[in-house]
């Protein structure tokens, strides 16, 4: 199985037109995952290339996410995973300071979310940014 990142945001921006060669915004409706997000426009995002999972984010598990800062370390050598991840995080941290709202979730299977966290994106130095697995993001200035 892989992972599947959903991000929605209020922001009426066509949020494709920001896709790399490596990072994909797919509109999503899809009831598996899109439940644990809130806002209107909804994607999943795709990574490598279009219509596949998000494995090639920086993604830790549940168990981990206090020990974020030490796992990301071990993710030097993969330049994919944190690239994606850096550009994702500065999309989200532009749409957060234009005053747009947005929240994400990751997971397998489309669970319900395990935790919910306040995630103040201006406080927060992108080399210590990971996603948590089954861990709902509601991103804040």
């Amino acid at each position: 199985m892989c992972y599947e990142l959903v991000l929605s945001t209020d922001a009426p921006l066509d949020l494709t037109t920001l896709n790399t060669a490596m990072v994909f915004f797919e509109p999503s409706d899809d009831e598996r995952y899109v439940h644990n997000v809130k806002h209107q426009y909804k994607y999943r995002i795709a990574t490598g290339a279009p219509n596949s999972c998000s494995c090639d984010l920086c993604i830790v598990l549940y168990d981990s996410k206090n020990h974020i800062t030490q796992e990301l370390k071990q993710w030097i050598n993969d330049d994919i995973e944190i690239k994606n991840t850096h550009w994702l995080f500065d999309v989200i941290k532009k749409l957060i300071n234009d005053g747009y709202q947005v929240d994400s979730y990751v997971d397998m299977d489309g669970d319900k979310s395990k935790e919910k966290q306040t995630v103040y994106i201006n406080n927060i130095n992108k080399e210590n940014f990971a996603f948590v697995d089954g861990v709902y993001y509601d991103y804040q200035p």
